[in-house]
C-alpha cells in the first residue's frame, strides 16, 4: 500500500505517508481491567476535550484513554505535542523548516501490579467468573487486580470491529464488566471480623462473652428461624474469637440484634464501605452500606429487625466491591491505619506518596488482637 501511494504521489497532491505509534499490550487480557486501554478519540471524547479547553494538547493525537489506569492518568501519560512550520514544493516535499516546537513526552508510570501474582490469581479462578484483589498492607499498593473473564485490550486500540464488540457486549459472562471496582456483591461472612470488632469496641460484648449455638436464632416473639450454616450449630462456649474462626452465624445474628443497624453502619463506614475507595482507576462504584435513613430514602420503607439480622452476616441490602473488601481487610491488618489503595507506585521514577487518612482508634487496642487472631484461626 505504501509503495502504491509512493509511485502515484504526483496524482495525489497533499497526500503523504506518515508513521504513527500505537499502544500495544503485550500481556493481552491479563491486565485488561486494571490498566485498561486506549482507543480512537470519539465525538464524546472530543466534546470533553473542548469543554476542558485541552484542544492544543490533542493536536495530531488520535487515541485517548478509555477505561482503567489509561483513562485515570490520561493527562499524565499524554505529554504535549510538537509542531513545525515548513516550506514545501508543489508536490508537498519539505524544502526547509522555518520554526519548530519540540514535543514533550508523557510520563512513565510504574505500577505495584505483579505479573506472577496476577497470573496466579487467573489460574486460581480456573475460568470461573469472579475477581481477585491483593493489597500490600505496608504501602496500600494494589499488587493483584483480576476480573474474570477478561478481554484482549489490543482489539480496541485501532478501532474494534462490530463483530468482536458484539461478542464481548452480548456475552452472558460480562467480560467488559470490571468486577474489581464495579461489581457489587453481598460481602457475606467476610465482614464478621469487623462486626466482632464493633461489638467489642462498643461494649456490646466482652472478650469473655460466650453463647450457645443450637443451629438457629429467633427474634423475641417471632417464629421465623434464622439458620446457621452448620447443621446442628457450633455448640457452647462460642466467644468472639471462636465466632470469627468458625464463622458462627448465630453469634453474629445475636450481636447484630444487640448493636442495631445504625451503630453497625457508623462503625463500618470508616473501613470504606458504602463509598468509593478513591483508587486511581476509572469506573469505581460505591456499593451500599445500609442504614435506617438509607432504606427510607431508597425504598420509602421502615427498617425491620429481620433486616438487621441479615446484615449481621453480610447479607440483605449490604453490597460491596472486591476493592472495598480488600481495603477493609488491609485496614484491619494494619490495626486501623487507613492508606488509600492505589495502583501507581512512581511517576517518572519519583515515588508517589500514599494518601493516609485519619486512623480508626478503638477504645481498647487489644480488641484488634482478637479480630486478627480469629482471622488467623
Amino acid at each position: 500500500q505504501i509503495a502504491r501511494i509512493a509511485v502515484n504521489r504526483y496524482r495525489l497532491p497533499g497526500v503523504e505517508v506518515a508513521a504513527e505509534l500505537v499502544r500495544d499490550y503485550p500481556f493481552g487480557d491479563l491486565f485488561a481491567h486494571s490498566i485498561g486501554y486506549v482507543g480512537r478519540i470519539s465525538e464524546k471524547d472530543l466534546q470533553k476535550i473542548e469543554d476542558d479547553g485541552d484542544e492544543e494538547n490533542y493536536y495530531g493525537v488520535f487515541s485517548i484513554g478509555k477505561v482503567g489506569i489509561e483513562k485515570y492518568y490520561e493527562k499524565t501519560l499524554l505529554g504535549t505535542p510538537g509542531a513545525q512550520n515548513v516550506e514545501t514544493d508543489v508536490r508537498g516535499r519539505i524544502l526547509r523548516t522555518l520554526d519548530r516546537k519540540d514535543p514533550v513526552r508523557g510520563a512513565t508510570l510504574t505500577l505495584y501490579l505483579d505479573v506472577r501474582m496476577q497470573q496466579a490469581a487467573v489460574d486460581a479462578l480456573a475460568g470461573r467468573r469472579g475477581a481477585v484483589v491483593a493489597i500490600d498492607v505496608n504501602t496500600g499498593g494494589v499488587v493483584t487486580a483480576v476480573s474474570n473473564p477478561a478481554f484482549n485490550p489490543n482489539l480496541f486500540v485501532a478501532g474494534i470491529s462490530s463483530k468482536d464488540y458484539s461478542a464481548l457486549r452480548d456475552s452472558p459472562d460480562l467480560p467488559l464488566l470490571n468486577r474489581i471496582v464495579a461489581g457489587e456483591y453481598p460481602p457475606g461472612s467476610t465482614i464478621k471480623p469487623l462486626l466482632a470488632l464493633a461489638g467489642l469496641d462498643g461494649g456490646f460484648i466482652t472478650p469473655d462473652y460466650q453463647i450457645y449455638d443450637p443451629g438457629f436464632f429467633q427474634l423475641p416473639g417471632q417464629t421465623r428461624k434464622f439458620r446457621d450454616w452448620k447443621k446442628g450449630g457450633h455448640g457452647g462456649g462460642i466467644n468472639a474469637y471462636l465466632a470469627i474462626a468458625q464463622s458462627c452465624d448465630i453469634f453474629f445474628y445475636q450481636l447484630a440484634n444487640r448493636m442495631g443497624i445504625d451503630y453497625m453502619h457508623n462503625f463500618l463506614s470508616p473501613f470504606g464501605f458504602g463509598q468509593p475507595t478513591g483508587i486511581d482507576i476509572s469506573g469505581e462504584r460505591p456499593g451500599v452500606l445500609p442504614s435506617r435513613a438509607w432504606k427510607r430514602k431508597r425504598f420509602k420503607q421502615a427498617w425491620y429487625p429481620g433486616d438487621t439480622i441479615n446484615a449481621g452476616i453480610g447479607q440483605g441490602y449490604h453490597l460491596t466491591t472486591p476493592m472495598q473488601l480488600a481495603e477493609a481487610t488491609a485496614i484491619l491488618a494494619r490495626r486501623g491505619i487507613r492508606i488509600q489503595p492505589h495502583f501507581v507506585k512512581a511517576i517518572d521514577g519519583v515515588d508517589v506518596v500514599p494518601i493516609v487518612n485519619t486512623p480508626i482508634l478503638l477504645h481498647n487496642p487489644h480488641n484488634w488482637d482478637i479480630a486478627i487472631g480469629g482471622m488467623h484461626e
